[in-house]
């Protein structure tokens, strides 16, 4: 029986996976700078540090590194202050959880602060008794760590407690670690994975918690 859920955000309840894969772009483009088509994809396995090195060196910017950082961290800032949304239905998911009194938890890989002005502007911030973050715990998602902490916080053993995510490697490692797991569809996310339920939105709670008594009982 689920009597907890841990839920991702980035990709999972807000739909936001996007800036981090144009946020270069959207930078040198401030810059007036032409980014090449590819740049994103080109980027996606490098740190930050490697990120904007390859800037530094690929377009001759006039600015060290850390200058630059500081400047594509700026145009991430400022989309979850004021821009990034929900993936669709998720108020109203959230609510339908609430109603039976399913507690929640936040595990993010992503920073605190943004997490939680992105959630408190969208007004869903209050349905999360705690956030946990891969920083704050010095973990990352590759390990269940996250994961059993939000789950003892909860008092809930992994069995009992739900896990939703976009990421693949995130769901096998939840799911690995004898957590049942929702896969929640991103476009950035493709390919199969552990998840015994799949959905591609949050608008359908009815269908959704049928599959979770069915699946466990």
């Amino acid at each position: 029986m689920i009597k907890g859920a841990i839920f991702d955000v980035d990709g999972t309840l807000l739909d936001s996976m996007e800036i981090w894969e144009s946020a270069a772009s959207l930078y040198l483009r401030k810059l007036g700078i032409c980014p090449e088509a590819e740049l994103g994809r080109i980027l996606y396995t490098m740190s930050m540090e490697e990120g904007a090195k390859y800037l530094l060196q690929t377009y001759h910017l006039p600015y060290d590194e850390t200058t630059i950082i500081d400047g594509i961290y700026q145009i991430i800032d400022d989309f979850y202050r004021y821009e990034v949304r929900t993936k669709k239905g998720v108020k109203e998911f959230l609510f339908s959880l609430s109603s039976k009194q399913i507690p929640m938890v936040i595990a993010t890989s992503g920073s605190r602060e943004l997490v939680e002005v992105a959630l408190k502007r969208l007004e869903i911030r209050s349905y999360f008794q705690e956030i946990f973050t891969c920083s704050d715990l010095q973990t990352t998602k590759a390990e269940p760590t996250i994961y059993t902490k939000a789950a003892a916080f909860l008092s809930l053993n992994p069995k009992e407690t739900m896990v939703f995510e976009d990421a693949l490697f995130a769901l096998e490692t939840a799911y690995l670690s004898g957590f049942p797991t929702t896969r929640v569809y991103d476009k950035f996310s493709i390919g199969k994975t552990y998840a015994p339920i799949e959905i591609e939105d949050f608008t359908d709670f009815f269908t959704y918690w049928k599959k979770v008594q069915i699946l466990f009982p």
